[in-house]
């Protein structure tokens, strides 16, 4: 028999089988299909042209093409997501690997054939949705019905928050298909909306609601906290008009300015005042209008702007100081809580960030939806610690315990949940394994950037900010900071052991954190390559909604792709109780 076709022989078999497996499974429920270890083959069970009296939703379910990337060994990773008659089905999504494929044109149907020879994949689908989606849908499709899961969601809202609070006009909803824990499926709607409570914190609840029976299945805050308030008391508020900062009027799109070096202080009391002056640390580039002599604290990379008024910082800068090297010199214009100049430190940390993904990678540190490169937006001054909206950083000007969140550590960990949305797209709002893993890459990303910076790290995260000297992550024993509780206890765990469902996903991060540290540490190992495995399993490995040890996986998959030892990896996690005997 000729190789060939003696391998399309086993492909078929294993496909049957995987056939046979779905229809004996139970009528009242989904079936979810992890796709490691499996033959691509298997796809072809959700995409047009297998022909099989058993796939009785198979006209109904479809697999799209999310993205595509291109590595270094020329491997192409094409990510795929699940769509039931057109509408997206929850935690379904997957991962094509297809080595030596260049940067193919082909169709997602030609690259699961092409892949089927010497591909594999990773994630999960869900097979038999027929059985539980096949009623109902003209009722939920139906525009009075949306608009009572609204109003439900509305009024829900102001019951749990005690308030009156304004619903801004973001408000968007999607028909969704919502697997529970029973593995029966639901037409559900996705809702979310901007909206302002009564002391005028704004929020972005999103809400997944039962299309039929409107129960709720689940509910979280995209943003973690956000003010825009005209009447908000800030510590300390910065003297804007003594101080000469003023905020750019233009867009995002940059006025015809120079780029040009501009020197200043950072830091803060904890850590120490920075000089950005070219001896002590670089100095700032930013862009300046020479006609208005006005420097604006953005250049080609980074923008900062104020959240208080949503626009760009700049500063007065008609001539160079011959006392700061001939450069133009802003000093501490914007100091605030013990911060010398939190938006000098916001620059920096976003060109050191930017700078690191370029030397080291030769990538873009975000991308535009096009592949094109998109600038770090960060917003200081928030009416809050941190915060996150879409791509943007939000960072405060601390509490009475912190100085300004805008250490290069912070803002790097920050960061990391950005590059995370648009890579993996692992979730940060819930209490889960994947969120923990978004939490410990955040993490990494910081000690990486420091790293990067200084070609040292102290293994934490927020000492620098602290006004006690207290980290939020301590890399090296996660739970140092439950101070004699048991790990769990609102602290970090240490072991995957440690960990019980529900707990939240800052503190469930220590195991991958932990692990991290470990590897780094390593002989033969350091912390740009044990990020370098970490930043690729992002990429190309992790999905969606992972556990630990599928998360593992993919750190150790990354590591083949590198061509780095894979038992380290595997000794890094097993010290921290994650089992990769299975990877």
């Amino acid at each position: 028999m000729d190789i060939n076709n003696k391998k399309f022989v086993v492909s078929s078999a294993l496909l049957l089988s995987a056939l046979n497996l779905f229809n004996s499974q139970p009528v009242f429920a989904a079936f979810a299909m992890k796709l490691a270890h499996r033959p691509v083959a298997i796809l072809q069970v959700f995409t047009p042209g297998l022909s099989s009296a058993q796939q009785a939703d198979k006209k109904l379910i479809e697999l799209k093409e999310s993205s595509r990337d291109l590595d270094f060994n020329q491997t192409l990773h094409v990510r795929i997501e699940e769509k039931y008659n057109g509408y997206p089905v929850m935690g379904a999504n997957g991962i094509i690997h297809i080595p030596h494929a260049g940067k193919s044109k082909q169709t997602l149907n030609e690259i699961i054939a092409a892949a089927d020879k010497n591909g594999s994949i990773n994630g999960m689908l869900y097979q038999n949705l027929d059985t539980d989606l096949a009623d109902g849908l003209s009722k939920v499709r139906s525009g009075e019905q949306q608009k009572k899961a609204v109003e439900k969601i509305r009024i829900e809202w102001r019951a749990q928050n005690n308030s009156h609070g304004l619903f801004l006009d973001e408000e968007s909803k999607e028909m969704v298909i919502y697997v529970d824990k029973a593995q029966k499926a639901h037409w559900a709607y996705k809702i979310n909306f901007l909206l302002e409570s009564a002391n005028k914190l704004l929020a972005r609840p999103v809400y997944i609601v039962d299309a039929m029976t409107l129960t709720n299945y689940a509910q979280w805050d995209s943003n973690i906290a956000m003010m825009r308030s005209d009447n908000v008391d800030r510590i300390s508020k910065p003297d804007f008009a003594n101080n000469k900062i003023s905020f750019s009027q233009q867009s995002n799109n940059e006025p015809a300015v120079e780029e040009v070096k501009v020197g200043g202080y950072g830091g803060n009391k904890r850590s120490g005042k920075i000089i950005y002056d070219g001896f002590y640390y670089p100095q700032l580039t930013m862009l300046r209008d020479a006609s208005s002599g006005t420097c604006y604290l953005s250049n080609s990379t980074v923008i900062v702007k104020d959240d208080y008024t949503r626009k760009r910082v700049e500063t007065s800068c008609p001539k160079s100081d011959p006392y700061h090297p001939n450069i133009y010199w802003n000093g501490s214009f914007d100091a605030v809580n013990g911060g010398y100049s939190p938006a000098n430190d916001a620059l920096y940390a976003g060109t050191v960030i930017t700078q690191m993904f370029q030397k080291w990678y030769g990538i873009s540190a975000l991308q535009e939806p096009d592949g094109q490169p998109m600038k770090v937006m960060i917003y200081v001054h928030a009416n809050t610690d941190y915060d996150l909206d879409e791509s943007l950083l939000l960072v405060g000007d601390g509490n009475g315990s912190s100085h300004p969140f805008t250490s290069l550590p912070v803002i790097a960990f920050l960061f990391g949940f950005d590059y995370t949305s648009q890579h993996s797209n692992l979730p940060f709002y819930d209490r889960s394994e994947s969120a923990a893993i978004a939490f410990a890459f955040s993490a990494m990303t910081a000690q990486a950037v420091n790293y990067f910076a200084y070609h040292k790290t102290d293994w934490q995260v927020g000492a620098e900010i602290s006004k006690d000297g207290k980290a939020m992550h301590y890399l090296d024993q996660p739970s140092k900071d439950c101070n004699g509780k048991n790990p769990g206890q609102y602290c970090h765990i240490d072991s995957a052991n440690q960990y019980y469902k529900y707990l939240w996903q800052g503190y469930a991060c220590g195991p991958y954190e932990h692990a991290f540290y470990l590897l780094a540490t390593i002989p033969g190992w350091n912390i740009k390559k044990a990020y370098d495995v970490m930043l690729k399993a992002n990429q190309h490995y992790w999905v969606r909604d992972i556990n630990f040890t599928d998360g593992a996986c993919g750190v150790i998959n990354a590591a083949k792709d590198y061509g780095y030892d894979t038992a380290a990896v595997s000794k890094a996690f097993d010290a921290v109780d994650i089992d990769t005997s299975d990877c």
